[in-house]
């Protein structure tokens, strides 16, 4: 068999088997929470998962009986073993074609188009001078990276050039710095511009020069690369859901009322944890093959990303100033975008605890509520403090809490399930950027697409009733006021997106697009 009649095998193999997968995950109702069980403790990753040598990265030592899930476990267990014997990979793979449109129409299979819609081509990526990264730096999912340090704007990614690179791959290293230029006239904005890219591969390049289109391309690469492995799989998946679920199972009583305002947020996420861990961290997972580190590169970035993680960025209000951008005097529509749905759901977490807790005394005087956070404290690198404040208060307990259902639903979307319509543009967008010029070969564009396509699984909805999750009426009420703001902010949106091209919308997150968490 010719290695034309091999791929063709593969791929359709692989599509059809993501296909299946996808079907089978039905949204499921999130069950009332068990009697807590034995306490679960915290191992570095290699010592869990073999195949993972993550020294640094903390997970749990085992499931839970409610999650433990032999389907699941058995699911995950036949994508490692199928990927060992009929391996995603082509050697002397071609690149893909030279047309975007091309390399998608191969790429996407009829089994997929199917069952799922063809990517939105973002606005700032359509013209021949695209992508557009002052456009990008502001409406985007990569607008998160902005910040303004020593009076210039900038994207930073310099760190990543200090990993571990395939030897085909340019350096990810690079700072995008940007000018803010002011309008002619008082009440037009001003806006960015790019000024030029630092880059370890191409030095100091600047719009215009020769080496410009594909430095930009590379700039979009490492946002792309930082968000899909640090922002989502790093600090959504390995931080944020592992971490507040092994500490509320530890300390907080199943009835007790913060459990329970947890609850629809945290269930399954030692589950869906588990599973993606094996699949997408070891040597011949998506990771190593989809983006421009090595194995040992990948897994020395996650342990060193691991141990810098600010917990700030949970709170897109605090985010915003540990940026700089508190009085910027340029629109920043993404940045709005996410404080506007992280005030629905700190709104909730402040709502919530005022019901239990009359002041913040009777929230000190919880001997469960101090044990929980300390577990937090300790078991979050660099703690939790940033956002809680001095001292255990409801307002700063509120925020903690918030950023945490922000982090599940919307950055979770936002630095996942979106980048459906980003990375797929590999010419915009490209996950890994050649040193001989070249476009990405066929076998790592298909990775690309079958990792993407199983971020689109559907999960429970955030605009669903969960208030059956509560203890009691007062729970309940407050559950049922949560929802209706996200669908009063939902009907906000509808009217200002009304009319517009999909393409002018794809980074906004809409409650009625985002899930209650980020668990299966």
């Amino acid at each position: 068999m010719n290695d034309g009649l091999i791929w063709r095998f593969k791929r359709g193999f692989w599509s059809r088997f993501s296909v299946r997968r996808f079907k089978l995950a039905k949204q499921r109702p999130i069950e009332l929470p068990e009697p807590n069980g034995r306490k679960l403790g915290l191992l570095p990753c290699r010592e869990v998962h073999r195949d993972v040598p993550l020294s640094k990265v903390l997970v749990f030592d085992r499931l839970p009986k409610e999650e433990n899930k032999l389907p699941m476990r058995a699911l995950a267990a036949i994508a490692v073993g199928l990927n060992r014997l009929i391996p995603q990979t082509q050697p002397n793979a071609e690149p893909i074609s030279p047309s975007i449109d091309q390399a998608l129409s191969s790429a996407l299979t009829s089994n997929y188009r199917k069952v799922f819609r063809p990517p939105v081509l973002p606005d700032e990526f359509a013209g021949a001078d695209r992508p557009d990264l002052a456009e990008l730096a502001t409406k985007s999912p990569y607008a998160v990276f902005l910040e303004r340090v020593d009076g210039h704007f900038q994207w930073d990614f310099r760190q990543l050039g200090r990993y571990e690179h395939r030897s085909d791959a340019c350096s990810l290293g690079l700072r995008v710095v940007f000018d803010e230029v002011s309008a002619d006239t008082p009440d037009v904005a001003s806006r960015l511009t790019v000024r030029h890219i630092d880059s370890d591969e191409f030095g100091c390049v600047m719009p215009g020069d020769p080496n410009w289109t594909t430095t930009a391309r590379l700039a979009v690469c490492a946002a792309s690369t930082h968000l899909a492995m640090t922002r989502h799989f790093n600090y959504v998946h390995l931080i944020c859901a592992n971490h507040w679920a092994v500490a509320a199972r530890n300390h907080l009583r199943y009835n007790h009322p913060l459990y329970r305002l947890l609850w629809p947020h945290m269930a399954n996420s030692l589950y869906t944890n588990y599973g993606i861990t094996r699949g997408q961290l070891r040597a011949d997972g998506d990771f190593a093959h989809m983006f421009s580190f090595t194995h040992a590169g990948l897994i020395d970035y996650f342990d060193t990303m691991y141990e810098q993680y600010p917990i700030a960025i949970t709170d897109p209000v605090a985010d915003r100033t540990r940026r700089g951008l508190d009085d910027v005097a340029f629109d920043t529509p993404s940045q709005r975008n996410l404080e506007e749905v992280f005030e629905v759901m700190h709104a909730h977490a402040r709502r919530y605890i005022d019901i239990y807790y009359e002041s913040d005394e009777a929230l000190r005087a919880d001997d469960a509520v101090r044990s929980w956070l300390a577990a937090l404290d300790a078991t979050i690198p660099n703690g939790i403090g940033a956002v809680l404040g001095d001292g255990i208060t409801r307002s700063g307990l509120a925020r903690l809490i918030g950023g945490y259902i922000f982090e599940g639903n919307t950055m979770h979307d936002l630095a996942g399930t979106t980048l459906w319509d980003y990375q797929l543009w590999a010419d915009k967008n490209p996950t890994l950027v050649l040193r001989n010029g070249k476009s990405v070969v066929v076998d790592v564009y298909q990775r690309v697409i079958n990792n993407n396509f199983g971020l689109q699984l559907k999960r429970a909805g955030l605009l669903d009733d969960y208030s059956y999750l509560a203890v009691d009426q007062r729970g309940a009420a407050a559950f049922h006021q949560f929802f209706d703001e996200c669908k009063t902010l939902q009907r906000r949106y509808d009217g200002a997106l009304a009319g517009l091209d999909p393409g002018a919308t794809t980074w906004c997150m809409q409650p009625k697009n985002l899930e209650i968490s980020m668990n299966g």
